[in-house]
This record gives structure tokens, C-alpha cells and sequence, in this order.
């Protein structure tokens, strides 16, 4: 990589050029960490496979008494926490 003071524009373009694809890879990575957030925070709905999985820690937490937690159809109880239907392959 360049040194700090090099005017050589060419030589810092094609650095730059050669590292896009890990800039890119690193904004795309940015962009789901940020919706992954936002979704969270505005109470979408918790999935009915994670519902049973989760109530352990979401009681430990108090994550039920959150207003996005409205949301999710906490009173289903399904198999191990794994939704109806799923292959036993995935179960454990």
C-alpha cells in the first residue's frame, strides 16, 4: 500500500480499485447489521419456531414485557421450540 505522502495517483487508484471487492463486502455487512437492528427495534415479529426456543431467556431478559413483544403469539407451545412439521434431522 501506499505511504502516507505519495502522490503517486495512479499507483493509490488501482490499491484502491484491488480492495473493492472487500469494501464492498464490508458496507454490504454494514447494511444487514444495520436492518437486522432496525427490524428488532421496531417489534417484528418473532418467529413460531423460536417462540418455545427462546422463552427461557426472553423471560430471564424481560424481553415479554417490551411493547414490540405485541407482536409475536407468545402462547404457542410448539415441539421443543422447532415449528410443526420440521424433519427430526433439524430438531437437535
Amino acid at each position: 500500500m501506499g505511504e502516507p505522502g505519495d502522490d503517486d495517483l495512479p499507483k493509490a487508484r488501482k490499491e484502491l480499485e484491488e480492495a473493492e471487492g472487500s469494501v464492498l463486502a464490508a458496507l454490504s455487512l454494514g447494511i444487514f447489521n444495520g436492518l437486522v437492528r432496525i427490524a428488532g427495534s421496531v417489534g417484528i415479529p418473532l418467529d413460531a419456531g423460536r417462540v418455545g426456543a427462546s422463552a427461557a431467556f426472553r423471560g430471564e431478559l424481560g424481553l415479554d414485557a417490551f411493547s414490540g413483544a405485541r407482536n409475536t403469539d407468545l402462547t404457542g407451545s410448539d415441539r421443543d421450540g422447532f415449528p410443526e412439521g420440521m424433519p427430526e434431522l433439524f430438531a437437535g
